[in-house]
């Protein structure tokens, strides 16, 4: 008998007592999967200083896993699709960013990308236009020209009340005011009460440990403010105020401030003269230096009053004196 004839015989006598061939052996999957990185957002439609990265994956056994890391340090590790992560830089410079993904079966890749960061500065100086405080109209604040003569713009810090810089105010009310540039670690760590607000919770910081300081400007012992307003009524009733007021933040690195918390309104009393909550939003984009802020309440006569904290282009006119400056002159 030959061996292909025995091999049959056993294949034959396996099948007729009923016992199964072993299984197959699977093949072993040592192919690595195929890993790609590039940026989900463009550069030019990030906040300042912020990477969105993004890495394209695919393999037979599928991805379970991609880490990321920027010069060689772990950023963290993303589990599911897509795949993704967001890295807030405080500098300026030229960064190297990797993405090693990995399979079901343990292989890996890895894909790297060279990012440059140019981030702006921030302000260095501010121009502009005193006008003088006339009280309160039936559709928003009243202003009159400048008509206290020369004297002197101060840039204070909000909190300590330290004397930050000074300029010289003409008798129009015009005036230019040199900014300091700060030194990093300089004011407080940044929170909603440095930012002039009483929140339940805190919002989202981008970056942690981000110091700043917030900033008032007064024109001799005057508090200054971009105050504006509008007050609309139906039949003599008003229906809905909207109040916005501002001022300056330095802050020692960039970062972003977000998110929706409730918080005491700022500048805002019922009519026994409680202070008045409401949620309020955050959308502050700030770079290293000093930024432009504005503080807007919304007050409805069917809804309850919300308010916004963002960033701003600097203001042309600062309206000094008065007694309802939301922000930063009440906390």
């Amino acid at each position: 008998m030959t061996a292909r004839s025995c091999g049959a015989a056993a294949l034959l006598l396996a099948a007729l007592s009923g016992c199964t061939p072993p299984p197959s052996v699977p093949a072993r999957d040592d192919v690595p999967p195929v890993v790609t990185l590039g940026l989900g957002t463009p550069l030019s439609q990030s906040a300042p200083g912020v990477v969105h990265l993004l890495a394209g994956v695919s393999d037979a056994s599928g991805v379970t896993q991609v880490t990321f890391e920027r010069d060689g340090r772990t950023l963290g590790t993303d589990t599911s699709a897509p795949f993704e992560w967001t890295d807030p830089l405080g500098s300026s410079g030229t960064y190297r960013y990797g993405a090693e993904a990995t399979d079901g079966a343990g292989n890996t890749a890895e894909q790297f990308l060279d990012v440059t960061i140019t981030l702006p500065p921030g302000l260095t100086g501010v121009q502009g236009v005193a006008a003088q405080y006339a009280g309160e109209g039936r559709s928003g604040p009243l202003t009159q020209p400048w008509a206290g003569g020369a004297g002197t713009v101060l840039l204070s810090d909000a909190q300590a009340g330290t004397e930050l810089a000074r300029s010289a105010l003409t008798g129009v009310g015009a005036f230019t005011l040199p900014l300091p540039n700060l030194a990093t670690g300089s004011g407080a760590a940044l929170s909603a009460e440095v930012l002039g607000l009483s929140c339940d919770a805190p919002p989202t910081f981008s970056v942690p440990n981000a110091r700043a300081v917030r900033a008032g400007v007064a024109v001799g012992t005057q508090a200054a403010a971009p105050l504006s307003g509008s007050v609309t009524s139906v039949n003599g009733v008003p229906k809905e105020t909207v109040r916005a007021s501002g001022g300056l933040l330095f802050s020692d690195r960039p970062v972003q401030v977000s998110g929706t918390v409730a918080c005491v309104l700022p500048g805002l009393r019922d009519a026994g003269g409680s202070e008045v909550r409401g949620n309020v939003t955050f959308g502050l984009n700030l770079l290293r230096g000093w930024n432009a802020v504005s503080f807007t309440r919304t007050v409805n006569s069917s809804l309850p009053p919300v308010g916004v904290l963002q960033s701003v282009q600097p203001p042309a006119q600062w309206v000094v004196g008065g007694t309802d400056l939301p922000w930063p002159d009440r906390p």
